[in-house]
């Protein structure tokens, strides 16, 4: 192992970190349609401190068709060590003098459930305060927070005994309580959909298609938008070929080779962090 100090180091010298953590959590049936669960966390982390989190949530059970929850949850994410005590980096500079970062989320949701269907929606807000970012220069910071709204829809469907349909999308509004900007790296819209087919037991094929809006680069680049992206996967998969356990699957990622990439921090990479195009792979495994 090479151990790296002085001016080539990326972190200040002898940084370390100690954890300890508690959690309890327990379930209340308070009648055969309601129940509760409430959960309390501690965590201490000797460099970035304390914290207490709780968690509630609710399920009413309606009928067998037709179910309602809520929750409410806190958390919270120390700064990571890149973040604190980077050095020697032009395009990160840890700050020590950071906040973790703590967010509160109410949520609401129902289901309902049939044979051969299954649908959900759920509703959601949460409150970020102490954000960690880094905006105009490479030195991580706290800002205000941030609000982030949104709500998702899903659902699962057995069209046949051989076909099954299952999608998802989702809208989610990310806000810059010190700006009223949109946080960089968030898209609105995501969605996925997938059918798979199952002709056998130990046999199935699947497309999936997944789609991600356009967002912003980044908070240092407001004006910049990185275009959106739709890929589509394939995959077929044969559980216990020739002998029991043994199985083999095979696929292609992004199928029509579709232009995939992750934004950069700052304009450092014009092209930003590309992802592979078209991809074929395969899997051969045996359980026992």
């Amino acid at each position: 192992m090479q151990r790296f100090d002085g001016k080539i180091n990326w972190f200040e010298d002898d940084k370390s970190r100690n954890v300890f953590s508690v959690f309890v959590q327990d379930q209340f049936d308070l009648t055969e349609q309601l129940a509760f669960t409430a959960g309390l966390r501690y965590d201490h982390y000797d460099d970035a401190g304390d914290s207490l989190t709780p968690r509630i949530a609710g399920v009413f059970r309606a009928s067998d068709r037709h179910i309602f929850k809520i929750q409410y949850a806190e958390a919270f994410r120390p700064p990571a060590f890149i973040e604190m005590y980077s050095k020697n980096n032009p395009s990160a500079q840890g700050n020590p003098d950071m906040s973790s970062e703590t967010v509160k989320t109410y949520e609401i949701g129902y289901i309902y459930k049939a044979e051969t269907f299954r649908a959900g929606f759920t509703a959601f807000y949460s409150k970020l305060d102490d954000l960690i970012i880094q905006k105009g220069s490479a030195l991580y910071r706290n800002i205000a927070g941030a609000e982030t709204k949104g709500a998702e829809l899903e659902m699962t469907w057995k069209i046949t005994p051989f076909f099954m349909l299952d999608a998802n999308l989702s809208y989610s509004d990310a806000e810059n309580r010190d700006t009223g900007e949109d946080i960089g790296a968030t898209g609105k819209w995501l969605g996925s959909a997938g059918l798979v087919y199952m002709p056998r037991k130990d046999w199935s094929a699947s497309l999936q298609y997944r789609h991600v809006d356009k967002f912003k680069r980044s908070e240092s680049q407001p004006s910049d938008r990185e275009r959106g992206r739709d890929t589509l996967d394939i995959t077929g998969s044969i559980k216990n070929l020739f002998i029991k356990g043994l199985g083999f699957q095979a696929g292609v990622r992004n199928l029509f080779d579709a232009e995939v990439s992750f934004p950069s921090v700052f304009k450092m990479y014009p092209e930003d962090y590309p992802q592979p195009g078209r991809e074929g792979w395969i899997k051969l495994s045996y359980d026992f």
